[in-house]
């Protein structure tokens, strides 16, 4: 998620009219995100596959924060510019659809302080709250997601009620 805010934050001058294909993606991603609630919950019905399920889930938790990523580092690099001015569709698409606005806002939040820390991360572990956020937005997603020294487990909360 950092390589794509810092690659979309450093070319944001060269090409500041770039944020309306940034803002139509972000748009479709999130529209898709919350509609494939249903069809996953329906398909899980009439197959009661965990797996499919679930990695349909992670996949659209990834690709929600991932372009939201990209939307981001690309608002940050226009300077002096709000993100509600420069993106209007992405800030109606978060606004028609709360449960992103927490991890979105969070997600700014912990892209701003990597990018002005940069130079001085100590290592790894300063993409540890990014790792978290992730583990969290797919909690809230539905999916209850462990880290254990064996890997990642993950299993539905509740397999019929997704919150997106």
């Amino acid at each position: 998620m950092y390589g794509g805010y810092a690659a979309s934050r450093l070319s944001a001058h060269v090409w500041p009219d770039q944020v309306a294909n940034y803002e139509k993606v972000f748009c479709d991603v999130v529209n898709r995100a919350s509609q494939s609630s249903k069809e996953i919950r329906q398909e899980y019905r009439f197959s009661e596959n965990h797996t499919v399920a679930l990695e349909k889930r992670v996949s659209h938790c990834k690709r929600l924060l991932k372009v939201a990523s990209y939307l981001l580092g690309h608002v940050a690099g226009l300077d002096d510019v709000v993100f509600n001015q420069c993106a209007p569709r992405a800030q109606r698409a978060l606004e028609d659809n709360p449960q992103f606005c927490d991890t979105f806002e969070s997600l700014s939040s912990i892209l701003k302080d990597l990018w002005s820390n940069y130079g001085h991360w100590p290592g790894p572990e300063v993409y540890d709250p990014l790792k978290e956020l992730a583990v969290k937005f797919i909690h809230d997603s539905g999916l209850d997601v462990s880290l254990t020294p064996e890997g990642v487990w993950v299993k539905p909360v509740d397999p019929f009620e997704f919150c997106f």
